[in-house]
């Protein structure tokens, strides 16, 4: 939990991850989280074109203004909540590439 008692974003059911993916308008997502949740998406996909992470920690590091831990957690959760996304990615390659 974080410091205002709403748990973060990695205690947050899938299912709440997803209805925002789905339907970002309508996010029952809190409004403190949305934040983080746009950077662990950046990540994801930054994921796919990089697979150095010291490339993701610069870029999100000129992008945000986060700490080298922050973007390593970002990184962590990233991997955690994408996994299947980020292992079909790496079987069949990007789609158009």
């Amino acid at each position: 939990m974080n410091k205002k008692g709403v748990p973060s974003l990695a205690e947050q059911r899938y299912e709440l991850i997803q209805a925002h993916i789905i339907d970002p308008e309508n996010s029952p997502l809190p409004e403190e989280l949305r934040e983080q949740f746009n950077r662990v998406l950046q990540v994801a996909r930054l994921l796919d074109d990089y697979p150095n992470d010291s490339h993701i920690i610069n870029i999100m590091l000129a992008k945000y203004r986060i700490s080298t831990t922050q973007v390593r957690k970002d990184l962590h959760l990233a991997r955690e909540l994408f996994k299947p996304i980020i292992l079909l990615i790496g079987i069949f390659g990007t789609p158009g590439r």
